[in-house]
């Protein structure tokens, strides 16, 4: 296989996206979940773009006419099921934000009563 300009800008976009995916790992910006999931679709994106043959003779068995469409359609699925999944956690933060900010406001209340009740007693004086 001869390495063309198109191949090698598929794979260095590929070791790209696999390096920042571990990287934001290590980090804990990237559950390990979320991590498999980018390094399983971006290698079958990277062999699906360079060795498209095997593709088209399953896709052709799966009944597909039309090859280029079945990517297409497979990456778009993929992309509904991300958003999925990021909408679900962008709720869960958000209720979880809700209860921080309630427990919170709780708290403040709770100290200022605190402060006026020592401030209603006043110093003890002995006498």
């Amino acid at each position: 296989m001869e390495l063309k300009a198109y191949a090698i800008f598929i794979i260095a976009v590929g070791v790209g996206v696999l390096y920042l995916a571990r990287r934001d790992y290590l980090r804990g910006l990237l559950s390990e979940r979320f991590t498999l999931l980018w390094a399983l679709s971006t290698s079958t994106g990277m062999v699906l773009a360079l060795v498209p043959e095997p593709f088209v003779a399953l896709f052709r068995r799966a009944g597909v006419i039309n090859y280029p469409s079945a990517p297409i359609t497979l990456a778009i699925l993929f992309l509904f099921l991300l958003m999925y999944v990021t909408s679900r956690r962008l709720g869960l933060l958000t209720q979880t934000l809700r209860r921080l900010v309630v427990t919170d406001a709780l708290y403040q209340l709770k100290l200022q009563q605190e402060q006026r009740g020592a401030a209603v007693q006043g110093p003890v004086s002995g006498s």
